[in-house]
């Protein structure tokens, strides 16, 4: 998968992580975001997306 014209990993179609804000490499001001400690954890049992 891609995003921005970059590769993306993925797990079941759902991206691993992306954040327009983030600017360089290693950055992950996307876990802050909408407010600290909201972020959608993946686990074994989250369905694809389709």
């Amino acid at each position: 998968m891609t995003s921005v014209g970059k590769n993306q990993l993925t797990y079941k179609g759902h991206p691993l992580y992306y954040f327009g804000s983030d600017a360089a490499k290693g950055e992950t001001k996307g876990v802050s975001y909408p407010r600290p400690g909201v972020w959608p954890i993946l686990t074994l049992n989250t369905p694809p997306l389709n």
